[in-house]
């Protein structure tokens, strides 16, 4: 086991807040399709790279 800790930043996907340049803070606001995508691919590159050494995530 190494003695090292990878933390991984990713913002958010697009949201329909970014597009009209709203800044929502704490506000729940839904993703754009664009966002939607943008999740996926983010899951799938983690899910690729990092499979099984994830220990906490958060949103």
């Amino acid at each position: 086991m190494s003695d090292r800790t990878l933390l991984t930043l990713v913002r958010h996907g697009e949201t329909a807040a970014n597009l009209t340049g709203v800044w929502h803070g704490s506000t729940d606001t839904p993703l754009t399709e664009r966002g939607r995508r943008q999740a996926e691919r983010v899951a799938e590159h983690l899910a690729g790279r990092h499979a099984g050494e994830v220990r906490a995530l958060y949103a």
